[in-house]
């Protein structure tokens, strides 16, 4: 709740998120294989790998494992369900420290 204000008082998670960056405040996974603990149940930042656009697909949201398929990540992001991805699909997930 406290990041959803704070992305509405500075312009929207794009320009929240990129502030972070720049001044050093995100923590950046590239490989999915053993994904520390501390990157679910926290908003995050989650770039798909993407071979048809010049730029890859990117998704705000929160992380979680199914335990029937650890294979794959789901992210809510705010819609009625969450969405289903497979991690080969992920190129890189920033979370904030």
């Amino acid at each position: 709740m406290e990041l959803t204000l704070l992305w509405e008082q500075f312009g929207g998670p794009h320009e929240f998120w990129n502030s972070a960056v720049k001044n050093g405040r995100v923590i950046v996974y590239n490989s999915m294989d053993n994904l520390p603990n501390d990157v679910f149940g926290k908003k995050v930042r989650l770039y798909l790998k993407d071979s048809t656009a010049a730029h890859s697909s990117e998704l705000f949201g929160v992380l979680s494992i199914p335990a029937s398929h650890p294979e794959r990540i789901l992210i809510a992001t705010g819609g009625s369900e969450q969405l289903q991805i497979d991690k080969v699909l992920i190129r890189e997930i920033q979370r904030l420290k």
